[in-house]
């Protein structure tokens, strides 16, 4: 999903979720769709504001892709975004939070945004839905996740889109940027600074950038550029090639 830099709890639970957490899967999205969309929509993600959405646009507007798809679309600002920016840009966004699908098509009815889980993706379940199949029948020259992979394992995803790619395309990923420390573990994310009593508390895997470039090595990638992470980074973005 689309998401923003937040100031998630640490928990020192390395091989297992904390009790009692929700996972940051589809279910706890699609629990916090509403929220999460008025949060988006009015601007309450203070380091959206101050750079991180300007950074992932500029960074696709270098690219310049032909084709793309936004992975963990959330509610389609992205695709919206992408449309001022580069109109001659094709789109598809993917989730598997039913609730942020509705509130993405609804708010651009002239989009394209499908209901797609990440283990869907990675099994090609899309090939037999005859209009995914239509629409990513022609390899992509960018797959986007911003603030979209939680997973402790991101390997099978990864590798599902390096396979859309086109020869050249890239997949850029922002995400959280690693802890000073390098310390891999489960965080836990309260959506306390977003003022809405209604959000379920999720889990997510932080990972140090060491572990983020296995990932992409193992899925056939590796990163080419990139925004160094300094001490007050509000994000990590790595633009990953085919090796």
């Amino acid at each position: 999903m689309t998401r923003g830099h937040t100031d998630p709890t640490r928990t020192d639970d390395v091989e297992g979720r904390p009790d009692g957490s929700a996972h940051a899967g589809p279910e706890v999205w699609d629990a916090n769709a509403r929220a999460w969309t008025r949060a988006v929509r009015e601007q309450r993600i203070a380091s959206r504001a101050a750079g991180t959405d300007a950074t992932l646009l500029t960074t696709l507007t270098r690219l310049a892709p032909g084709r793309l798809l936004d992975a963990g679309c959330g509610e389609g600002w992205l695709i919206r975004a992408l449309r001022q920016h580069m109109p001659n840009c094709w789109a598809l966004g993917i989730d598997g939070a039913p609730a942020l699908i509705v509130a993405a098509r609804a708010a651009d009815p002239n989009g394209c945004y499908h209901l797609l889980t990440y283990d869907a993706l990675a099994a090609q379940d899309w090939r037999a839905d005859p209009v995914l199949a239509e629409r990513l029948a022609d390899p992509v020259d960018v797959v986007v996740f911003n603030y979209a992979l939680f997973d402790r394992d991101i390997r099978p995803t990864l590798r599902a889109a390096r396979a859309l790619l086109a020869p050249g395309g890239a997949v850029v990923i922002q995400t959280l940027p690693p802890c000073a420390s390098g310390a891999e573990g489960w965080r836990t994310e309260e959506f306390t600074e977003f003022g809405e009593a209604s959000w379920v508390p999720m889990t997510w895997y932080a990972r140090s950038r060491a572990a983020w470039e296995s990932a992409l090595a193992d899925a056939g990638l590796v990163s080419r550029t990139e925004q160094a992470p300094t001490p007050d980074a509000l994000s990590l973005l790595l633009v990953a090639q085919a090796m």
